[in-house]
């Protein structure tokens, strides 16, 4: 062991003794230092003409990535030149050609911190890029690489080899990563068009999601070196699978389009389907996300909005009638009654004034004339049942202040005098005896 170390030994004591040594040295730093002042000189024009720009993507998202990668891409560049000039002095290149990868190996660190906020995909990438780091300063780089290339995988007349897979895999992520953000990105600058129905919105980001995605796989696969001629009858029997295992998934999907294109529900609608009451938050490939009165998001699939029965308070106007029926005594004036449950709705802020309130009776109770207030709103998605517990506390109020009575249930007993019943004759003459 001690042998085998001998040499290593001796040559870093030789490199450190020679002025090579202080040449590399003095540039490392020099390049260092040249790359902080460059770097801190850029960070400040930036954030002096992008960094006060309005809440936008430049300068939220594109102004700290380019900041925060200036260091780094400073000093690969810096070093690239400085190293041309050492090597030409006939200086050997023991330092720079380390410390270059090392930059290069930081720049791409910060990139992919850059690229995305989920931890484990920010771990993953880092640590991939660290062991490629380390690899090329070790110099074990290519042999891997050849290594990697060696290993094949025979699929009928292809020949994958597994770095073929691995570049594949990643340019299939990164390809993928850029279609989420591209998608999501022209989504957001829709959003800010005026012209373009929230409808309309969802579905262009759907079709250009999809489009995106499609092509980074077809990309993907042609890195590896799959020719699609090929895989003709595999897609077609995968396709056939994947179309009994995933039917609801796909019917799902199926429905969702359907939904935008013939805008029946909308983000914004106030919606009633089974059990679930609310206003629609979101449309997504899969489901719909309703928001009910209680603060929870219910996610129905789009298939049960096209297959079931769906009240869409909101659809093409966003008034909506309400009921509240009420039972006054006979002893009431009825007309009076009627119009104080009138006055009732009217002082209600949220009750339209036209259509104007009615109260018509409907009928006659056991207990009761029966009344109904019927009376408009505009706003269901402020909530239904609050508006009519106002109107009922006004109508309570009105009552109280003016003799109304609200009957509650009774039952009058009538109990009619009979003469005895006829007693049997022994019964009449044990009593005689008795007196």
């Amino acid at each position: 062991m001690e042998e085998a170390a001998a040499p290593w030994h001796q040559f870093i004591l030789d490199y450190i003794n020679s002025p090579d040594f202080l040449w590399e040295g003095g540039a490392i730093l020099v390049v260092l230092l040249v790359s902080f002042i460059l770097a801190q000189v850029l960070k400040r024009t930036v954030y002096k003409r992008l960094g006060k720009l309005p809440s936008t993507w430049i300068s939220q998202s594109l102004v700290p990535a380019f900041t925060a990668l200036t260091m780094p891409a400073a000093y690969v560049l810096i070093c690239a030149m400085v190293k041309g000039n050492i090597i030409n002095r006939g200086i050997e290149d023991v330092l720079l050609t380390p410390a270059s990868s090392l930059a290069v190996g930081w720049f791409l660190v910060v990139m992919v911190n850059r690229m995305t906020n989920e931890p484990f995909w920010q771990k993953l990438l880092g640590t991939i890029v660290i062991i490629i780091t380390l690899l090329s300063i070790s110099g074990l780089l290519d042999p891997t690489t050849r290594a990697l290339d060696g290993i094949n995988f025979p699929l009928g007349t292809l020949n994958i080899t597994l770095l073929g897979i691995i570049k594949g895999l990643f340019m299939l992520l990164f390809l993928i990563w850029m279609s989420i953000r591209l998608s999501g990105a022209a989504e957001s600058q829709m959003h800010k068009m005026p012209n373009i129905t929230p409808s309309m919105e969802v579905l262009f980001a759907k079709v250009l999601k999809v489009i995106l995605i499609s092509l980074s796989i077809l990309i993907g696969l042609q890195s590896v070196g799959i020719q699609l001629s090929s895989l003709t009858v595999l897609g077609g029997a995968i396709g056939l699978g994947l179309g009994f295992g995933l039917q609801k998934v796909i019917s799902n999907l199926i429905s969702g389009v359907i939904l935008l294109l013939d805008k029946s529900i909308k983000p914004g609608d106030v919606i009633s389907i089974e059990n679930t009451y609310g206003w629609i938050n979101k449309l997504s490939a899969r489901y719909v996300s309703v928001i009910t009165r209680d603060g929870r998001e219910t996610l129905i699939p789009n298939e049960n909005l096209i297959t079931n029965y769906v009240e869409n308070w909101s659809f093409s106007d966003t008034k909506v009638r309400l009921r509240a029926p009420i039972g006054v005594s006979y002893d009431t004036d009825v007309r009076k009654a009627i119009d104080l449950c009138i006055q009732a709705a009217k002082n209600c802020g949220r009750v339209l004034n036209n259509p104007e309130p009615k109260c018509p009776v409907k009928g006659f109770g056991d207990n009761s004339v029966d009344l109904e207030l019927r009376f408009w709103i505009a706003d269901p998605a402020n909530g239904v049942t609050n508006i009519k517990s106002i109107v009922y506390l006004q109508i309570w109020d009105l009552f109280q202040e003016h003799g109304v009575e609200i009957p509650y249930p009774q039952r009058d007993i009538h109990i009619k005098n009979s003469p005895p019943p006829d007693l049997p004759k022994e019964l009449l003459d044990s009593e005689d005896k008795g007196r």
